[in-house]
């Protein structure tokens, strides 16, 4: 399971467009598995049920935020 800081996360969204390179074949994160959303000023991460856990998203995480 892959886990999410807020405080670290820049949004700069490489996580959700390797996440959609990588089991859909195109830079697209409207296909991530993957979605980093503000809601009510709340940083968040969620996971599709798709997610396999593969941990490509923590590779490209070069803040942090995900491990």
């Amino acid at each position: 399971m892959v886990e999410f800081d807020a405080e670290k996360c820049s949004e700069c969204m490489l996580c959700m467009l390797i996440c959609s390179f990588i089991h859909s074949g195109s830079f697209n994160v409207f296909k991530a598995k993957l979605r980093i959303v503000r809601e009510k000023g709340v940083l968040r991460a969620a996971f599709s049920r798709d997610c396999e856990g593969c941990g490509k998203c923590v590779e490209v995480c070069c803040y942090g935020a995900l491990r």
